[in-house]
């Protein structure tokens, strides 16, 4: 099974630039959806038979913008391009348009899942990193999610800013935990405010792992806890290495059917996406195949963000390398000084929390050792 993501790139002037490509001219909305629509329809052409895709996600930017009519019309591009029932679709929704009406009217389209940018509990929180006032309190917000159905939504939690409060960010996780929220993304501010020093943010992370294990939720990826059947499938696909198609502008796409497998991207601004388009021509660019060895190390690279680990029978069966036999003594040094551990049942390399803070070091030196990189 494969994934859908559409990225709806507008944003409201009043908030934040994102590490997304993302724009503000609500004009451009129309001549955008009508061009979605249409790439809709030409993938699900070219890819509809290939692979059935059973997730669907749309990000951005703040998607809900949109007006209602606008998604009904992007949803029923996908369902009709697409021959397979999804078994989720997500829509990213800012708090100042979650609604009761609105989660209602998501619900009504068949969306069975939303992500809510709440960054914080607390308004000092949300002014410092620079986002708008919104008129409800976002505990409302969380409970109109729950009143409108949507059993598996997900809220975001910055974090890792320097003057951010430590009393604050406990009272964030627990406050979460209290209002039964099923799943939460970590997000550390990068480029927000000041950012705070590494073992600072360390800190918060350790204390978020505290506070959220012991009300039931796990870190199935380094950013992202679930309660017990709450996982993100379109998140646990990217990180299976699974195929995906990104379609709107600067969107990115994966497929690997045969060697070479393929990365690639559309086109930015969203004027010269829908310009393309309109034009009968593809709005992608940096077209890149990935060879066996590439592939192998981007999925090392995923799996060690992951709970359940890098499972070392796939990549030597898939991918065709042997972790034990290339790289036993970098692999015995990591476990010795208390990053990986290594499931001898299920033969999988999992990240201790140590290694989870250091992940991306980590995952470097491995890979030196696999000669990958």
């Amino acid at each position: 099974m494969a994934s859908l993501y559409l990225h709806i790139p507008f944003r409201p002037a009043t908030h934040p630039p994102s590490d997304a490509y993302t724009e503000v001219d609500p004009g451009l909305h129309t001549s955008y959806v009508q061009a979605l629509v249409r790439e809709i329809a030409h993938y699900g052409d070219r890819y509809g038979a290939t692979e059935p895709i059973d997730t669907l996600y749309v990000g951005g930017g703040t998607p809900s913008l949109l007006h209602v009519d606008d998604l009904q019309r992007v949803l029923q591009a996908v369902l009709g391009a697409f021959d397979a029932p999804l078994q989720e679709a997500t829509l990213e929704v800012a708090p100042a348009h979650a609604s009761a009406d609105y989660l209602d009217s998501l619900q009504a389209l068949g969306f069975t899942r939303v992500s809510l940018g709440v960054q914080s509990f607390y308004p000092d929180d949300r002014r410092a990193l620079g986002f708008p006032s919104v008129a409800d309190d976002m505990e409302t917000i969380v409970a109109r999610c729950h009143a409108a159905g949507f059993n598996s939504f997900s809220i975001d939690l910055a974090f890792g800013w320097e003057a951010q409060e430590d009393a604050y960010w406990a009272a964030n996780l627990a406050r979460a935990a209290r209002l039964e929220v099923p799943h939460l993304t970590l997000a550390e501010v990068t480029e927000r405010a000041h950012t705070a020093p590494q073992e600072q943010v360390s800190a918060r992370y350790r204390r978020a792992l505290d506070v959220l294990s012991d009300r039931g939720y796990e870190p199935y990826e380094i950013a992202n806890f679930a309660r017990p059947g709450h996982r993100s499938r379109q998140n646990e696909a990217y990180w299976s290495h699974a195929n995906y198609l990104g379609l709107g502008a600067s969107a990115h796409s994966f497929w690997w059917r045969g060697l070479p497998a393929y990365r690639w991207a559309n086109v930015t601004p969203s004027s010269r996406y829908a310009a393309l388009i309109r034009q009968g021509h593809a709005p992608t660019e940096g077209r890149e195949a990935r060879s066996l060895d590439d592939l192998a190390d981007e999925y090392v690279a995923l799996r060690l963000r992951t709970r359940d680990g890098l499972d070392l029978a796939h990549l030597s069966h898939r991918y065709g390398l042997d972790v034990a036999d290339m790289a036993a003594d970098v692999l015995d040094d990591l476990m010795q000084e208390g990053y990986l551990t290594h499931d001898a049942a299920t033969n999988r390399l999992r990240l201790t929390v140590d290694g989870m803070l250091v992940c991306d070091a980590v995952t470097q030196h491995l890979l030196q050792a696999l000669a990958i990189t």
